[in-house]
């Protein structure tokens, strides 16, 4: 929590389901929904947060990651950063 990601171009999740795939995912900072890339060769997720702060500010944020399996399992990451 609190990690300094002024110099980072997003945020990175690593993501499996071995059994049924992933079903759908979302990435929401400070409330608001942020576009996720999905690379599916090595099941990495982007959440591009710079696309929602516009500034660098230095202030503290909340993100909210979550994806969920075929079967309707979901898994939740909440965290702060600053940015």
């Amino acid at each position: 929590n609190g990690k300094n990601m002024v110099n980072a171009e997003d945020i990175v999740f690593k993501t499996s389901d071995n059994l049924t795939g992933i079903g759908g995912y979302n990435c929401y900072i400070d409330g608001k929904w942020t576009r996720v890339d999905y690379d599916i060769k090595d099941g990495k997720m982007y959440c591009k947060f710079k696309e929602v702060l516009k500034k660098k500010t230095g202030g503290e944020h909340s993100l909210i990651f979550s994806v969920v399996d075929e079967k309707g399992n979901a898994n939740v990451y909440k965290t702060k950063f600053v940015y």
